[in-house]
């Protein structure tokens, strides 16, 4: 599969586009998918897939390219990788950095619970990936409660897909989807 598309005004053809699938992700009814990664693959970009993933920058720097924007992350940076946006990640020097990724239907629900469709709405159409840059403290925080997810045991999806839920819940009263 090759993929053509413009960056900088200039049309370049990409290598093969990698299309990853929620039902491939989530298992047995879990809703969260964490990964810690201290390297980048460059084999696996770009990629797009139908689910929203947060990528948190915890050390160094990466320079992620969603569509046609690239943008340069720094510890702190807090990203939302919408479904079908088309990025790739390179390091930039000693990156580390978390995803965690969730099936469209737990953040969009978590939207019409709060009353918010007309914010999904915008989330939805803007050109590029909404992003916050935390403090120190909030980064730190914020990975916490992110790891935590990892250490839940799979035999609980319910406590795994409820503590994604007030997660998700906490970064949209902070700021990062409305």
């Amino acid at each position: 599969l090759r993929y053509t598309g413009t960056r900088n005004g200039k049309k370049e053809a990409y290598m093969s586009l990698h299309h990853i699938n929620a039902k491939d992700v989530f298992k047995e009814k879990n809703e969260a998918h964490y990964r810690f990664h201290e390297h980048i693959d460059p084999d696996q970009y770009p990629q797009v897939h139908d689910f929203y993933e947060l990528v948190l920058v915890m050390s160094g720097r990466l320079k992620l390219l969603v569509g046609d924007a690239s943008r340069m992350l720094s510890v702190g940076a807090l990203i939302l990788i919408r479904p079908g946006d088309i990025h790739t990640k390179k390091d930039l020097g000693n990156a580390k950095h978390v995803n965690l990724a969730f099936p469209s239907e737990v953040l969009e629900g978590l939207f019409c619970y709060l009353d918010q469709e007309d914010e999904l709405k915008l989330l939805k159409k803007e050109k590029c990936a909404p992003s916050v840059q935390l403090s120190p403290g909030e980064s730190m925080i914020l990975q916490t409660k992110m790891r935590q997810l990892a250490l839940l045991l799979s035999d609980y999806p319910r406590r795994i897909n409820a503590t994604l839920r007030g997660l998700l819940a906490e970064c949209m009263i902070n700021g990062l989807f409305l």
